[in-house]
């Protein structure tokens, strides 16, 4: 009797689909080499992911100084102002809806509350900080102006998975 033995392409052919079917029998592998990196390239790519694009909360409170202080606050691009009580100003800064609550004290100074471990309420500080300082009358000796720069290719993403996300 004679023995038929297989070329050597319908052994690597049947060996590959035997490792085709073995692979897709394992739904966690097809999610992490499949599904995972998409999902990671697009979170990536929200425009969710960048930080400082928010405008940060700042909070004053009921006081007869707070009103005009939040009309210069909120004729300021960039700031989420809204006047709160001192109970709900404290409870939105202790769970992280305001970065930073501005209480008007006697005498035309000002105190900031805010938590300085947590990087957005740093960079809300100095931002009220300017914005109140300007409306009280100071005057910078340096004239600075501001150009945006957003270039493709700068974002992680795009490093990644070049040349995909307009």
């Amino acid at each position: 009797m004679s023995r038929v033995v297989a070329g050597p392409a319908t052994r690597w052919y049947k060996l590959t689909r035997v490792r085709y079917r073995e692979f897709f029998r394992e739904p966690e592998a097809v999610f992490w080499v499949f599904i995972f990196p998409v999902l990671l390239a697009a979170g990536l790519a929200s425009p969710s992911g960048t930080a400082l694009a928010t405008a940060p909360r700042v909070s004053g409170n009921y006081r007869p100084q707070a009103a005009q202080l939040a009309d210069a606050l909120r004729r300021a691009e960039g700031l989420d102002v809204s006047l709160l009580t001192d109970s709900a100003a404290s409870e939105a800064l202790r769970i992280g809806n305001v970065a930073v609550v501005v209480v008007p004290t006697g005498s035309g100074q000002v105190e900031y509350r805010y938590d300085d471990s947590r990087p957005e309420s740093r960079t809300a500080r100095l931002l009220v900080d300017d914005v109140l300082q300007r409306a009280a009358g100071r005057r910078d000796p340096l004239a600075v102006r501001d150009q945006l720069v957003r270039e493709r290719g700068a974002r992680y993403i795009d490093f990644l998975v070049p040349g995909c996300w307009g």
